[in-house]
């Protein structure tokens, strides 16, 4: 990757914004520009854990990322569990909720809320335990991956 500075105002891919020509900037593969915070969660998202990987689909959702690293964060066998952490967060994070209203469809929503309503029975401060335990689940299990129930 390379950085860049032709132009004297350009959109950030990562955080949705336009900024200045004061403002570094980096290109991708494609030719999108990243400002370097944004380039920073994009190449580097240490995303290893469930906490983390909540808090980065958190702040990629307010700031309206569309990234591998975000999708990343639903795909580690455990995405029921960030979903619900992500709903149940967003009731009393406001920015939160109003960045899954802006960016998702309703129907995908209403997936989320069905989502969340089938792993009500766990409490919030043990989804990360029961997220791990279904990834270890999966990653035992003979046939593979199963999505768990959504009734």
């Amino acid at each position: 990757m390379k950085t860049k500075q032709d132009a004297p105002n350009w959109y950030c891919e990562g955080c949705k914004t336009f900024h200045g020509p004061a403002n570094e900037r980096k290109v991708d593969d494609m030719g999108d520009y990243y400002c370097a915070r944004a380039w920073k969660r994009l190449t580097n998202p240490q995303n290893t854990t469930f906490k983390q990987r909540v808090n980065y689909a958190r702040e990629g959702f307010c700031l309206g990322e569309d990234s591998r690293a975000f999708d990343n964060c639903f795909e580690m066998y455990d995405g029921a569990f960030v979903v619900a952490a992500l709903m149940r967060l967003s009731e009393t994070d406001h920015e939160l909720k109003q960045a899954i209203l802006r960016h998702m469809s309703k129907a995908g929503l209403a997936e989320w809320q069905q989502t969340t309503a089938s792993l009500a029975h766990i409490p919030t401060h043990k989804l990360s335990s029961k997220a791990a335990a279904h990834r270890q689940q999966v990653e035992a299990s003979p046939i593979g991956y199963q999505q768990p129930s959504l009734f």
